[in-house]
């Protein structure tokens, strides 16, 4: 595993595409409550001309996919999208990363992740609080076993994946001794983890108590997972 972040190529600007709001998934810690707000046609062909507003030509722009689920409309959509984008803005030099669920996997994806991704695929997952059904905290099993079951998959196509890892109260005390979690993701062969501070917005503020951690809980947190991690990398 690696402390690298994600995306080590150069860039001049990182922009966010919010494809769609929705989601295949309930995350008790999810910042984007679940809405059927999404990017038409239009929306997409104006992103190079919302750029240039900033950058200048020539510039190597990452577009980060991003949701609720970026993959809902499939991999032909996304293929398509990317395309429009693309040609709408053959001024500037055009990088893309995503962020997935994992959920919508399959052979479609392959070749639009090598071809616009260098086969690099972002993808998220946190113990216990990302269910199939709001409410329904044994959905979460299911959810456990369709994402690694497509996480084997993606490795088994010969993609690059990174997990995304949010580091909230659930995750410290699920993990409270932190080799455990750093010897999981060896064995499910994840090389790159990034943990991403829990935000108190969206479902997160409504099961806060559960799901937060307040300053001084997150730096005392995160200070004993580093120690960990200096200590397990040196045991390698």
């Amino acid at each position: 595993m690696t402390g690298r972040l994600p995306f080590a190529p150069a860039f001049d600007h990182l922009v966010y595409v919010r494809v769609f709001e929705g989601c295949n998934l309930h995350c008790e810690h999810c910042f984007i409550p679940s809405n059927p707000k999404k990017m038409s046609d239009s929306d997409l062909v104006a992103i190079p001309e919302k750029v240039r507003q900033f950058a200048k030509p020539g510039a190597q722009i990452l577009l980060q996919w991003h949701g609720g689920e970026p993959t809902i409309f499939g991999a032909q959509w996304l293929n398509e999208a990317i395309e429009k984008v693309e040609a709408a803005g053959p001024d500037f030099h055009w990088q893309h990363g995503i962020q997935t669920n994992l959920m919508t996997y399959n052979d479609d994806w392959v070749p639009v992740y090598k071809q616009h991704f260098g086969g690099e695929v972002g993808v998220s997952w946190d113990p216990i609080i990302r269910l199939m059904r709001r409410g329904d905290p044994e959905s979460n099993q299911k959810y456990e076993e369709q994402f690694w079951k497509n996480f084997e998959k993606l490795l088994s196509d010969n993609l690059d994946p990174y997990m995304v890892v949010t580091f909230t109260g659930t995750f410290v005390q699920h993990f409270k001794d932190p080799y455990r979690f750093f010897q999981m993701m060896e064995e499910k062969g994840v090389k790159r983890v990034h943990l991403e501070r829990v935000t108190r917005t969206g479902y997160a503020r409504d099961n806060w108590d559960r799901v937060g951690l307040n300053n001084a809980e997150y730096s005392a947190a995160m200070s004993r997972f580093m120690r960990a991690y200096a200590l397990y990398c040196q045991s390698r």
